[in-house]
């Protein structure tokens, strides 16, 4: 596995940190943030300083290295949280948290199709406009950017969206792609995040078996190098654990923590998850309890691929048997006793 992310990344690696251009050895084109007077930091994404309703242009300049024309879609995305616990930009409409007052789609103007003749080099602009009501922390998105083919030149066309997959946080297509960042804030007033527990319940990680622990980032913060260490119990027995660290939040993001049951079938019943999150000095700590219906888990199972299935104990319907055998054969002695 490591080989294969490793020739991955080689090929491709995208994110908010990375540079904002992709290079022509690997691509046909490329993509550059054209970065204003108001850029807070010496990144190469986006990172402005705003003000409560305050418009702005946003640049980015693209170049077609190829010999034909090129057709490039440049969607803006919400950052979000994938399964992973990484901080993505792969899909449109993610799941946020109810807690979300802004996101950046909200605020910025739609996706654009460009068509780029050959060695042409251009730049788009995208309107933005802050909310009315100022804020503390930062708003997170960013600019998804891919080469389209064939006649997917419809405003409506998802192909980037399905194509697009993560995998150990690192965003992939079959055709390559980008995402330029884009990090907006208004103080300087620090944030601290604040992670809550949402609903607890069993379900299925890329067809094994698993509790699934949804986790919640309120706050308009970014939750960095979490660690999270999660314990399934029942009936006071430790039957599941897990720890996974180096994990990271978007702001007001949500994400199922999955907890393997390592090939294990799922089983009916009642259970108590403990589970924990640090990230620096800050620590939460949720004990809950949940339920397993025996529907619900056979569903699961009989879904679920490499399934290990438990053996089945037979010794309670043996019991239960010689039980009502040994009750008949009691009951026929005591009656011949009586009619003797």
């Amino acid at each position: 596995m490591k080989k294969i992310i490793a020739f991955l990344s080689v090929i491709f690696v995208a994110g908010l940190f990375c540079g904002s251009t992709a290079f022509a050895e690997e691509m046909s084109y490329s993509v550059q943030a054209v970065l204003p007077e108001n850029q807070k930091s010496d990144v190469s994404y986006f990172d402005l300083h705003m003000n409560p309703s305050e418009e702005q242009e946003l640049k980015l300049k693209l170049i077609n290295y190829a010999d034909q024309p090129s057709t490039i879609a440049v969607t803006p995305r919400d950052a979000f949280t994938n399964n992973n616990g990484m901080v993505d930009y792969s899909v449109d409409n993610p799941v946020l948290d109810k807690t979300m007052k802004h996101s950046f789609t909200d605020l910025v103007s739609k996706k654009q199709i460009v068509t780029l003749n050959a060695k042409e080099e251009k730049e788009i602009i995208f309107h933005l406009k802050m909310p009315k009501d100022s804020f503390d922390g930062e708003i997170l998105g960013g600019f998804f950017v891919q080469e389209v083919k064939d006649k997917e030149t419809s405003e409506n066309s998802n192909e980037a969206n399905k194509e697009q997959k993560s995998v150990s946080g690192v965003q992939l297509s079959n055709r390559f792609s980008y995402t330029i960042g884009v990090k907006l804030s208004e103080t300087d007033n620090a944030i601290k995040p604040e992670v809550k527990l949402g609903d607890v319940q069993a379900g299925l990680v890329n067809g094994r078996t698993a509790f699934l622990a949804t986790l919640r980032n309120v706050q308009s913060t970014t939750l960095k190098k979490a660690t999270v260490e999660a314990n399934v119990y029942q009936k006071d027995k430790l039957i599941y654990t897990t720890k996974k660290e180096k994990l990271a939040m978007a702001p007001h993001s949500v994400f199922d923590y999955n907890i393997s049951l390592e090939n294990e079938e799922i089983r009916a019943g009642e259970y108590t998850l403990k589970l924990t999150v640090t990230s620096g000095e800050e620590k939460w700590a949720f004990t809950k309890e949940f339920d397993v219906e025996k529907k619900e888990a056979e569903k699961f199972n009989k879904e679920a691929v490499e399934v290990v299935k438990q053996p089945t104990n037979y010794w309670p319907w043996v019991v239960a048997g010689m039980g009502i055998i040994l009750v008949g054969l009691l009951g026929y002695i005591v009656y011949q006793k009586k009619h003797k």
